[in-house]
């Protein structure tokens, strides 16, 4: 009994050892490098903290710092912390201004988070009938997207009758893509700048990073007929200027009045 007492403390203190082992390594020389090591670790800063393995011995857990004589004052030990600011409660039916509508909470708040740590924040969702829901539909034209272009020419009734069985408040925008016109994005010569799709044998729009085609519309027939009037264009590399255009998307008014809520 006495032996096997004896191998039960010795596995439970080589447990100890090895879970304090990354911070008591020695190899963090500052606090920085210390508490990067792991969310266990803290620095002793006390000027008259002494230790055999010298600065090294500044690393280790809270726990062994004291014991070794460090005051708590001195240890940095950083945690993570949710401080919530804003949490209104969830609206539970429909408003007539869109504007007083809670679908996430909490809104607002701030994180603040140590390395190698894990937080867990709870948020909740509500989705609000009959909310308004604007959707710009942004398409890469370029010759790759010509069997895509031929498959959502009836993209916009199809949209509206989904959409339908959530909101009567849904519009539709258009707008499209390619790649910068410039070398060495497209061919530049001119024969090729006018019809990027000549070396193929077809004829084609000259390349253009972004255009917006269709402001938005409750109206899916015009959605349809715009889509179905459209063609595509070519450039030299596989990458299109697709975050130029959601830029461009962004900030270019793509409806007007302008809906925020929405």
């Amino acid at each position: 009994m006495g032996i096997e007492l004896f191998y039960l403390v010795f596995l439970l203190l080589q447990r100890n050892d090895s879970a304090q082992g990354s911070c008591f390594s020695g190899s963090a020389v500052t606090c920085e490098d210390c508490l990067l090591l792991g969310p266990h670790c803290a620095w002793c800063s006390q000027e008259n903290y002494t230790d055999s393995l010298g600065f090294g011995g500044r690393c280790n857990t809270p726990e062994i710092l004291l014991s070794n004589g460090c005051h708590s004052s001195f240890i940095e030990f950083p945690t993570s912390d949710i401080e919530i600011q804003r949490n209104n409660p969830l609206t539970e039916s429909t408003q007539s201004n869109s504007s007083d509508v809670t679908q996430i909470a909490p809104q607002n708040l701030v994180l603040k988070m140590r390395a190698g740590n894990q937080v867990t924040l709870q948020v909740n969702v509500r989705q609000t009938e009959d909310y308004p829901v604007d959707l710009y539909y942004l398409m890469d034209l370029s010759a790759s997207m010509d069997d895509d272009l031929n498959m959502i020419k009836e993209l916009g009734s199809t949209l509206s009758k989904e959409m339908s069985k959530l909101t009567s408040n849904f519009r539709l925008g258009f707008g499209s893509f390619v790649e910068k016109p410039v070398s060495p994005f497209i061919k530049t010569a001119l024969e090729e700048v006018n019809n990027p799709c000549r070396s193929v044998h077809h004829t084609c729009l000259p390349t253009f990073g972004y255009k917006h085609v269709l402001p938005l519309t409750e109206n899916a027939e015009e959605f349809n007929e715009i889509v179905k009037k459209q063609r595509i264009s070519a450039n030299m590399d596989t990458p299109e200027g697709g975050f130029d255009a959601v830029l461009q998307a962004a900030v270019c008014k793509v409806q007007e009045p302008c809906n925020y809520e929405a």
